[in-house]
């Protein structure tokens, strides 16, 4: 879809009948694309079902006043579009948006404890990514595929494939397994194989530690 060209300053996302969405304009903006190229991505899309799902169709006024065609797109949506934008600054603005979509969907006023459906929004978009990406390869996905990328997740970020009582962990903790998951999630959808995700993450995670120390020292590598 061609290269960055400039950006937003953040991502924006927003609550729309109960349902976390950002537009096509949004995403055109913050990755510094054209809206025209961003409407045809999502037309290019031809799962009839996950875009019905996804994609809701809406209309903006241009500043000549004449209404036209944008997409209302949800974390699932944003992710199958914005696997065609490439290259290391799309990397970091795709794992900035799924962060700001993670935050927002967190905040919901559902009475929900924000952290535990934080978790599960992460564990969902993961989820859903291997669902995806093991359907593209013509297989189905098992359980054991999720309990495996939740371990890999836990190995970049402390070291070791067991599996962790979440509840144990500190603030920083949780926050650097969080980062893991959400980058974990993207390369995913990218299309990145095993070996070369565990690389990444390692190195992603490591680079997220030295962030978050001090508070960080007894789960460290």
């Amino acid at each position: 879809m061609g290269a960055l060209v400039t950006i937003s300053t953040n991502p924006v996302v927003h609550v729309r009948r109960n349902q976390v969405t950002t537009s096509s304009l949004d995403v055109a903006e913050y990755f510094g694309k054209q809206h025209k190229n961003v409407l045809q991505a999502i037309q290019n899309i031809h799962d009839e079902e996950f875009t019905e799902l996804n994609f809701q169709p809406s209309t903006y006024k241009d500043s000549t006043g004449r209404k036209l065609p944008a997409y209302e797109i949800t974390k699932d949506g944003f992710a199958m579009l914005a696997m065609g934008f490439t290259g290391k600054k799309a990397e970091e603005f795709k794992i900035r948006y799924i962060n700001a979509f993670n935050r927002m969907l967190a905040d919901l006023p559902d009475g929900r404890d924000a952290a535990i459906h934080a978790k599960r929004v992460a564990h969902q978009g993961m989820t859903d990514a291997i669902k995806f990406s093991r359907e593209q390869e013509g297989k189905e996905a098992k359980p054991h595929h999720f309990m495996n990328e939740n371990k890999l997740c836990n190995w970049a970020a402390f070291g070791s494939f067991k599996t962790i009582d979440e509840s144990t962990l500190s603030a920083p903790e949780a926050k650097l397994l969080e980062r893991v998951r959400n980058y974990n999630e993207t390369l995913i959808w990218d299309g990145v194989g095993y070996a070369d995700r565990k690389a990444k993450l390692k190195n992603y995670a490591d680079r997220q530690r030295r962030y978050l120390m001090p508070a960080i020292g007894a789960r460290m590598h």
